[in-house]
């Protein structure tokens, strides 16, 4: 069953991902989200859904891994049929090693399923960003002769930041200010921080809702809960919580530290961009 479905996931990738052309270096084009087959009803795919989040529920609360098993299963062929929910879902389950093991090459597969239009198409692309960072800093540390491997990762991690970004993703924009800042997948831009910070506050001022969802979604780690502080904490204190009475100042957060991007010069290198 496992290699069956790599080969079905990987298949699907290289016909999603065929054409791209955002970066020579990166795999993270504008082929994602392409899938070979047919979509099916919106019905079935709210049942399958459904039926997924049971499992996946229940697998969570026991930690029971046959239980995520059968969710993972009930999730493949509408995520391959182009739900991106069940598609970010699955990408997120392998990343994080949800009762099962961490995998980043499933966890990559099935994010850059998730079409770029779906509700889960900004959400989708700062995964695969932290996910790209991530193996960069794995590569950096353990293998720091392999540059055009570490290089190739930053640079998939800066166009999938910079995707998310121009969708609105509130992390994503704080995130790409400092990929801009210390040249991380990308030439060093002085002006690029202050515009995409100016940005987020716009963002965080406009959809306060939206910017929490992200948050809550993706920024629910040790660093970002020390990057946000008081604010995480009247979060889970509060019932009428809104981010705009916390007067948050993104350039702020691109001081603090973040699973998904640099900070200080620690993290420029000889493998740069």
């Amino acid at each position: 069953m496992l290699a069956k479905r790599y080969f079905l996931v990987a298949a699907t990738i290289a016909l999603a991902l065929a054409g791209c052309s955002n970066s020579p270096l990166s795999s993270f084009g504008q082929g994602r989200g392409t899938t070979a087959q047919s979509k099916p009803s919106a019905r079935n795919d709210s049942a399958r859904r459904l039926n997924a989040l049971q499992f996946l529920t229940q697998a969570l609360r026991t930690n029971r891994a046959d239980l995520m098993e059968k969710a993972i299963n009930i999730m493949e062929e509408p995520a391959l049929n182009g739900d991106g929910l069940s598609a970010y879902r699955l990408g997120t389950i392998y990343r994080d090693g949800r009762v099962i093991d961490k995998d980043t090459d499933m966890a990559i597969a099935w994010l850059n399923v998730v079409p770029p239009t779906s509700a889960e198409g900004p959400a989708a692309s700062y995964a695969l960003a932290c996910t790209y960072f991530g193996l960069a800093t794995v590569l950096s540390a353990n293998s720091p002769a392999n540059l055009i491997k570490i290089r190739i990762s930053k640079a998939d991690a800066f166009w999938a930041m910079h995707s998310a970004a121009e969708a609105g993703h509130f992390l994503a924009q704080v995130d790409l200010a400092a990929y801009y800042r210390f040249g991380y997948g990308t030439e060093v831009d002085q002006m690029a921080p202050e515009l995409w910070i100016r940005q987020a506050k716009s963002t965080l001022e406009r959809h306060p809702s939206r910017v929490l969802q992200d948050f809550l979604a993706e920024g629910n780690t040790e660093l970002h809960r020390e990057a946000y502080g008081l604010m995480w904490k009247h979060y889970h204190e509060s019932t009428d919580f809104d981010l705009r009475h916390f007067n948050v100042d993104p350039i702020d957060l691109v001081e603090g530290r973040s699973q998904c991007r640099p900070a200080g010069a620690s993290n420029t290198d000889s493998s740069k961009p």
